[in-house]
């Protein structure tokens, strides 16, 4: 996008005292200032000395402020709070903000056709721009002279250049005083009263609207309280940013997992949490670089991760794709498509279940946890009790600990098909498994 700017004022000399002031930044030397841990602004020596002699106050020039809590508490606020407002707006072009600590840059990109412009935040330190968020991913900018700007009152908007309104922060609330856009040191993208760091009383922040990256500190699961859903949607291609087939929500359907999809068809589930991590990721174990939980209870659902050091950066990789096979005294439901290598019909077991006659459980050790898309919890129970439990209801088809951790507590039941479950050589989970008293 082109970076001219014919038709922004420069800010007025103080031998035009009645002239109007628009405050906007300039083409000259930018004077970089920091704003604490969460926002870098940069400040126009002329637009300050226009704002004084519009306002008839004076700024010390000398001694400005060093952080965004020292700048919101000093005698010449209201200059600082027009100042950060006033470097939203300059984001044109290829002006971009970066966030104190130089983790993050926002600012326009063209991933493919030169013509499409988006505005998205990147790793600033990454030699390889890795976008980790769209704003406009749906409808591209094919303009060189659009702008973000927070307009009344208090809603981020993305306008081209005509004005249009092509994106905008959808606001649950706006009965603040001064709204102010801020870019924080995490990637997350705020709109917020300049007088309230509360994350809590944020107007809106991008970590609720994910793209197809799961940064450090945002949740990914649901608010039940607001109805909020937080879930990660591919790109449809590498040039392109809007959305694609692919979708990692987690999924509060009986107990919580993680799932993978594509469309209406699931790829992969994680499997139940059990404590100590997902029972289809063994892999996922604390360590010394970040760490993880799961939240779970009437308000909201969510998995989150944090840095233990901010430097670094992490990614996945998919290792082997394993190899189907049948549980212990199960066998393939069709041998034929099972010998000529198609899984899809699973196994089903050597003798059938006999309620009238009695059943009894097998246990399976090192295995990950089926889909709890079918199944039922209690925190309180032990083991003996969630056994007496699924044995008395003849739907029940197996059942285990929800939590691993201090030997084992809570009962997690499995209703109907036991879906995608899978050996592994350690740490695994233990699991019983109806079967016939005979088999």
């Amino acid at each position: 996008m082109s970076t001219e700017k014919s038709e922004r004022h420069e800010p007025i000399e103080p031998n035009e005292p009645n002239a109007p002031v628009e405050l906007r930044s300039s083409k000259r030397d930018r004077i970089e200032k920091s704003f604490g841990p969460d926002f870098i602004v940069y400040l126009i020596e002329r637009t300050r000395k226009a704002y004084c002699k519009q306002t008839m106050i004076s700024l010390n020039m000398d001694s400005d402020p060093l952080a965004f809590e020292e700048a919101m508490k000093s005698q010449d606020v209201t200059f600082w709070k027009e100042a950060i407002n006033d470097e939203m707006e300059s984001i044109m072009g290829s002006h971009t903000i970066v966030s104190s600590g130089g983790s993050f840059e926002m600012g326009f990109f063209s991933p493919g056709n030169p013509q499409n412009q988006y505005l998205g935040i990147w790793y600033k330190k990454i030699s390889s721009r890795t976008v980790v968020w769209v704003a406009n991913r749906e409808i591209p900018l094919i303009d060189s002279s659009s702008v973000l700007k927070v307009i009344d009152p208090g809603i981020l908007a993305l306008l081209n250049g005509i004005s249009n309104v092509i994106w905008s922060a959808n606001v649950t609330r706006c009965t603040v005083q001064d709204p102010i856009g801020q870019l924080l040191e995490s990637g997350n993208l705020v709109v917020r009263d300049a007088n309230d760091d509360n994350l809590e009383h944020f107007l809106w922040q991008s970590f609720d609207h994910p793209c197809d990256t799961l940064l450090p500190s945002m949740k990914l699961g649901k608010n039940f309280v607001s109805g909020l859903e937080r879930h990660l949607l591919s790109w449809k291609s590498s040039d392109d940013p809007s959305q694609g087939d692919f979708a990692f929500r987690c999924d509060p359907k009986g107990y919580l997992q993680l799932i993978l999809s594509n469309g209406s068809i699931q790829l992969f589930q994680t499997g139940p949490w059990n404590g100590l991590g997902f029972s289809g990721t063994p892999s996922l174990k604390p360590n010394s670089i970040y760490t993880y939980g799961l939240v779970f209870t009437k308000e909201e659902a969510y998995f989150s991760h944090n840095l233990v050091s901010s430097s670094v950066v992490s990614r996945c990789n998919v290792g082997n794709s394993p190899r189907c096979g049948c549980l212990s005294k199960f066998v393939p439901r069709n041998q034929t498509e099972w010998g000529n290598g198609d899984y899809s019909n699973g196994c089903v077991r050597r003798t059938p279940l006999d309620f009238h006659n009695g059943d009894g459980f097998l246990k399976c050790s090192r295995y990950k946890m089926p889909d709890t898309q079918n199944s039922w919890f209690d925190r309180s129970m032990t083991l003996m009790e969630c056994e007496t439990v699924c044995l008395k209801n003849c739907s029940c088809m197996a059942y285990t600990n929800l939590d691993m951790r201090g030997g084992g507590s809570g009962c997690l039941l499995w209703f109907d098909e036991l879906i995608d479950m899978r050996e592994f050589s350690e740490n695994g989970q233990d699991i019983y498994i109806r079967m016939a008293s005979l088999s």
